[in-house]
């Protein structure tokens, strides 16, 4: 029966005997004798907790208790007669119990095996630790990319005695570990050692042929285990003496859009039209449903202002870290009225880069065309030449690139941001967005501008042509009264 633990371990028996199996990390086995015995036997059920002790129960109802580690077991006397009906359970605290079937009722009684042992041993005195601590405390972390795990672990034994803190993993090559910090403290005959270790991932994807390549050989569970230089049944260890790392994305890690700068309070909206003037290759507008559950308020953008998204990374709602790496946006219609004000050479490309074009778009879904998996930056050397001009439209937080907006009217956008660059997250981190863009400038009814300068035009020509009037009706009868 395969083990938990640092190293690869394996349970298994005959009629005569029963072994235990490890393998290091260098692939080399190792099997040795746990128990024999000149009467056959069968070893009708193991159980292991939390802190490597492995209880067989043999089919005479005997008991065995071995240890991870330990090439050797201790007989125990579980109490029960060689007929009776039980098996072993450990509860969620890591207590054993043997429950007991007789006819149609189960009894429980607990079985002390620590207890037992100490009293198989007495009184002889193996272990040579007072005390093993250490901070694992849960059965399960996550580890993603540019992410590290720290663990400490401190013993305390005699002087006469040299103890070190060993640490076992298997499951992935790609995890290392290094000592951060290693301190030795001492007593009267008392010494304690205390280390703090660095877990971390030391794996990129040009070292595979492809990006596939690359997260199956790089993602999966790791079995991590600290355990002193020398132990014994008669040791007492941490409740846990053992954990697994998942290499990979942590569920519900996600990216959203920073809205410190535009604010979130708006008037609801349930949908949105783009005019046919903005589309590509489109004779009819488009009205479209705005998904205020999924959007919210959009950031609003004058028209005038260059821009760029920024984004943050969240475990749930739990804030991680701000985004400062290469993405690109998109809208599912393909729009005319944006465009990327950075050219391919502003950006310090030493050959072509990446375009919607080049992948395909629009001729294709823009979701189905760019993503970690293919992208490829433009800053190392390639042979040919290219055209620098051309605008460069990959985005980031500190980039050189940005979305320069049409002068000619307000609009609403949806966008879709996806995370490029491969070694920031296993996971794929993509989230939508709006964008209201405002301060087009008004545009003028020339009709009505026309009629309006035209009636003031005769209005002014009419009181001119009537002032005249008057002027020489009063101007002749100044001559008739000579």
């Amino acid at each position: 029966m395969y083990q938990v633990a640092g190293l690869p371990t394996a349970v298994y028996w005959t009629p005569f005997t029963c072994f235990i199996h490890t393998k290091d990390s260098g692939g080399i086995s190792d099997t040795t004798l746990l128990y024999a015995t000149t009467t056959p036997t069968t070893c009708i059920q193991q159980v292991t907790e939390s802190q490597g002790n492995i209880l067989i129960l043999l089919a005479n109802n005997k008991l065995l208790l071995g240890k991870i580690g330990l090439k050797s077991t201790v007989q125990l006397d579980s109490g029960f007669s060689a007929d009776a009906n039980i098996t072993l359970v450990f509860d969620a605290l890591q207590e054993s119990y043997i429950l007991f079937l007789h006819g149609s009722s189960v009894s429980r009684r607990k079985f002390p095996f620590r207890n037992e042992v100490q009293s198989a041993l007495y009184p002889e005195n193996k272990c040579q630790y007072y005390h093993f601590e250490h901070n694992i405390s849960f059965d399960l972390y996550y580890m993603d990319l540019n992410e590290s795990l720290i663990i400490w672990a401190y013993i305390v034994h005699h002087e006469a005695f040299k103890e070190d803190i060993q640490v076992f993993m298997h499951g992935s090559t790609v995890i290392r570990y290094k000592a951060v910090t290693a301190s030795l403290e001492g007593a009267p005959n008392v010494l304690a050692l205390n280390k703090t270790l660095s877990l971390y991932l030391e794996s990129k994807p040009a070292q595979y042929a492809t990006y596939a390549d690359w997260i199956s050989n790089t993602t999966g569970l790791v079995t991590f285990e600290l355990r002193p230089t020398h132990s014994d049944f008669d040791c007492a260890s941490p409740v846990k003496s053992f954990t697994q790392v998942y290499v990979g994305c942590k569920p519900g890690r996600h990216i959203r859009v920073n809205r410190e700068e535009s604010g979130t309070e708006c008037e609801p909206r349930n949908n949105y039209t783009i005019p046919a003037y903005f589309l590509l290759n489109a004779t009819d507008g488009l009205l479209l449903d705005y998904d205020w559950d999924v959007l919210g308020c959009p950031l609003a953008v004058n028209i005038k202002n260059n821009f760029v998204p920024h984004f943050d990374l969240y475990d749930g709602d739990e804030f991680i870290k701000p985004v400062t790496v290469d993405f690109v946006l998109w809208e599912d219609y393909p729009r005319t009225d944006f465009s990327y004000n950075g050219t391919m050479a502003q950006a310090g490309c030493l050959r072509q880069a990446q375009s919607w074009q080049s992948m395909g778009y629009p001729q294709s879904a823009p979701y189905s065309l760019w993503s970690p998996q293919n992208y490829a930056p433009c800053f190392t050397w390639a042979a040919g030449t290219f055209d620098g001009t051309q605008p460069y439209e990959v985005l980031n937080s500190s980039g050189t690139s940005s979305i320069l907006w049409s002068q000619r009217q307000d609009a609403i956008h949806v966008f879709t941001a996806r995370i490029l660059d491969p070694t920031f997250s296993f996971c794929p981190l993509e989230t939508q967005f709006a964008v209201y863009v405002y301060g087009a400038p008004v545009a003028q009814d020339t009709t009505t501008m026309a009629i309006a300068v035209g009636s003031f035009v005769m209005a002014i020509l009419i009181g001119l042509g009537f002032s005249y009037s008057v002027y020489r009706k009063l101007f002749l009868e100044a001559c008739k009264a000579m």
